[in-house]
């Protein structure tokens, strides 16, 4: 979920703020998204579950891309990104209640 999202995240960036700065973005994020999983693997091995990173990373993404959303997109259905996002909105809450 994080490898799709953080590109999501990026791909708003450039789409409704600045082409340059989402594609610098992309590969950043990517990592920081794939590293947040990464630590919460290891937290898990070592016993612990340590979900703060892979949270916050989750938390701040999502506020990127509301926020984004509320700008004035480039291009035709632009609206279409609220129905990728209902769909997030949908896998986290699926997520929260999986056991």
């Amino acid at each position: 979920m994080t490898i799709v999202f953080m590109p999501l995240v990026a791909l708003l960036i450039a789409e409704r703020i600045n082409i340059k700065l989402g594609l610098w973005l992309l590969p950043v994020l990517i990592a920081i998204g794939v590293g947040s999983v990464i630590q919460w693997h290891l937290s898990e091995q070592r016993g612990a579950g340590d979900l703060r990173f892979y949270a916050a990373v989750q938390l701040y993404a999502l506020l990127a891309l509301l926020a984004a959303l509320l700008l004035p997109p480039r291009y035709t259905r632009g609206s279409d990104l609220l129905v990728v996002a209902s769909f997030y909105v949908l896998a986290k809450i699926l997520e929260a209640a999986d056991r």
